[in-house]
Order: structure tokens, then sequence, then C-alpha cells
């Protein structure tokens, strides 16, 4: 019984000094923080640690995204005040590999700026449509107005000066919808 338990032990011992070996080189050597170099003399190797090493992110550094959507033009910005887990320790070479989808307009440790296109309506003008009226007739445009440069969608061919005074007001203001069929509602409603 007690060759079994110190068998585990050795085992276990051993374990415990490959895991922490394996820690060691998985984050000082690949990692570029520490480069070894063997002696060809026969002494022991020394370590010397690289003092300019490439620039990595870090827990602070900001990540600014800038998604650009082909369909209507627009450009969405957001800053992520700290990188997602797996980019902390990412150089610029990483990133690239790791991200290819995205392009790396800049790379410091305090702040990383990425953009790419997306064809695709941006999320405000694919969420919602506006319904109000251009030029006497009535049109749709993709997204809520808040963006003078959104997309049209559909030019009717309602007049608006056929249409109820009511109606005429609401849609010169703009009518704010959230989907295709709610457009062709309103559409068959002031048809009428």
């Amino acid at each position: 019984m007690s060759q079994d338990r110190n068998r585990w032990r050795v085992r276990w011992a051993l374990f415990i000094l490959s895991s922490f070996l394996g820690g060691f080189v998985m984050t000082h050597l690949l990692a570029g923080d520490a480069a070894i170099f063997p002696a060809s003399n026969g002494q022991r190797p020394q370590a010397t640690v690289e003092k300019a090493g490439p620039v990595r992110m870090t827990e602070g550094t900001e990540v600014e995204y800038r998604v650009t959507y082909g369909k209507c033009g627009h450009l969405e910005t957001d800053v992520a005040p700290v990188p997602t887990r797996v980019m902390v320790g990412l150089t610029l070479e990483d990133f690239t590999r790791l991200f290819p989808d995205w392009q790396v307009e800049s790379f410091t440790a305090q702040r990383v700026v990425l953009k790419r296109r997306v064809e695709s309506l941006c999320p405000n003008d694919g969420a919602n449509r506006l319904i109000t009226i251009r030029n006497g007739r009535v049109v749709v445009f993709y997204g809520t107005g808040k963006k003078p440069d959104s997309p049209l969608m559909l030019e009717t061919a309602v007049d608006a000066r056929k249409l109820s005074p009511q109606d005429r007001e609401r849609l010169e203001a703009g009518v704010v919808v959230s989907s295709d069929q709610e457009v062709l509602d309103w559409l068959e409603g002031i048809a009428e």
C-alpha cells in the first residue's frame, strides 16, 4: 500500500513541476518576455529580458470599433474601455491573425482603433422605417429619419394633396414603424 501511495506522490509532484514549467514557457518564452540562450561553454544558461518588445494590449487598453455599413453608408463607432479577456496580451501580429475581419487603423498599448465594412444596413436603418412626404409624394426611408442620408426604400404614387388632413399632418412630421408589414398597413390605410 505504501509503495502505491509513494508512486502517486511522485507522479503528482512531477505533474505539478511540469505544469509550472509549462506555464513558465507559455507566459515567458512564447510571450516574448524573456529569451533563454543555451551557453556554449557548458555553464548554466543565462536569462535576458527584452526591454523593447512588441506592443501588447493590456487590461487598460481602450478599443475603438468603427463599422461602416455598405447598404446605407453610415459609420457606427463604439469605444470599449476594456478589451475582452482574449485580447489582453495580443500583439498587432497576433490580433490580425486571430481577427482577420477587422482592419487595424492604429495599435498602441493605450488605444487600438479597428475598422471594418459590413454589407448590410446599420442597426437603426435595418430595424426601422420612416414614412413621410417628400416632393408631394408619400415615401418610405430606411431608419428613423435621424440621419439625413438614410436610403430611400420606396417612393409611392400616393399624392400628399389627396390625403386626409390628419394623415397628411402625421406624415409631414414623419411616422416611424418597425417592420415592412407596418409600412404596408400604413400605406393601405392612407390609400383608402
